[in-house]
């Protein structure tokens, strides 16, 4: 089976480290696996961790360009490539791709609960990443060509956390730095109100995006250059073996189809504290194995921190229930043998 995955951009990110661990599963599985990726933008580094068996395909169109050259080296390269399954990442590449009589099926992954806008014929089916991004497509699209596919994560790459300290100390935030979505911001108003409330924490945030300027700027107004580090970009190796480190993982986001770095850290066995939007509450068990708070607001944000500073040897046992339910339901193992019974049977 040839199976064509396809995204816009491959840079360092939720969705490109995803496509590594998948495509390299898939390679494993038997079967033949390539990834175009449709502009000029992508990470060399990313490009080397995938695996040497997967083909890439570049198309090298600039970001925005509408050139029609593009269009048709996308679909030349597509059927040279002839996949039996075309599995598109972006349900905005969809009209790309002219069959011509090809008899391929094609599948779309929807990878948060924003990017629903409609529903094309020639898909045999939609992978929802979630129970909550499945429940927002039928309410957007009343169609039964949907089914849930969560995303997995390789745990034999994510060093488990074996030392804990008496008293929490480091804090970390890992995500894509856009405060409308991953809501850095939250975090950081809250870190203001425990730091003068005499609590000794250290928080560091990783990932790149638009808003670190702005991110850098709010920790210098606020005077916590002291207790702040903003990172920039970590590269996905660093990150699993580096987890561990911390005494506390920080995910404040706005809103979150699944939230595969909770999962990271869940699965590394680091105490977590989650906004309370629907796609933390489903990998928390709705908050059965880690903190919840409520959604938009720093206070509860700061006290459920409080709350794990001041009762750590409870938020430790809650990390390892939290690193056996994520290590059960997330792996990226599991999340390969769904799609191929998903390519095989749709």
């Amino acid at each position: 089976m040839k199976v064509l995955h396809v995204i816009g951009t491959f840079n360092n990110g939720g969705i490109e480290n995803l496509l590594v661990n998948l495509t390299r599963q898939q390679v494993n599985q038997g079967l033949e696996v390539g990834l175009m990726i449709t502009t000029n933008s992508y990470s060399e580094a990313m490009i080397k961790a995938l695996d040497s068996r997967v083909s890439v395909l570049y198309v090298q169109k600039p970001v925005g360009n509408h050139n029609p050259f593009y269009f048709f080296k996308i679909n030349w390269m597509y059927h040279k490539f002839s996949p039996d399954i075309l599995h598109l990442h972006s349900p905005y590449t969809t009209p790309y791709f002219k069959s011509l009589g090809r008899k391929e099926k094609r599948f779309v992954h929807i990878h948060n609960n924003v990017d629903i806008y409609g529903y094309d014929k020639s898909v045999n089916q939609y992978l929802a990443i979630s129970q909550c991004v499945y429940d927002v497509y039928k309410a957007h699209i009343n169609n039964d060509y949907c089914t849930i596919c969560y995303n997995g994560i390789d745990f034999y790459a994510v060093k488990e956390k074996t030392i804990y300290k008496d008293k929490p100390v480091r804090m970390v935030q890992v995500g894509r730095l856009l405060m409308e979505v991953k809501g850095q911001d939250i975090t950081l108003q809250a870190l203001e109100m425990l730091i003068k409330d005499g609590c000794n924490l250290r928080l560091e945030f990783w990932g790149n995006g638009p808003d670190i300027g702005r991110l850098r700027n709010m920790v210098k107004e606020k005077g916590l250059e002291s207790y702040v580090k903003v990172a920039g970009d970590v590269d996905n190796n660093y990150i699993c073996n580096h987890l561990c480190d911390f005494d506390i993982a920080v995910y404040s986001s706005r809103h979150e189809g699944l939230g595969i770095a909770a999962i990271e850290a869940m699965g590394a066995g680091v105490p977590v504290v989650l906004s309370n939007v629907d796609g933390h509450k489903e990998v928390s068990e709705n908050g059965a194995v880690c903190s919840l708070f409520k959604s938009e607001e720093p206070h509860s944000l700061a006290d459920e921190i409080k709350k794990i500073t001041d009762n750590y040897q409870e938020a430790i046992a809650l990390s390892h229930k939290a690193k056996k339910y994520v290590r059960d339901s997330f792996s990226i193992e599991k999340m390969a043998s769904q799609l191929l019974n998903i390519y095989q049977n749709y």
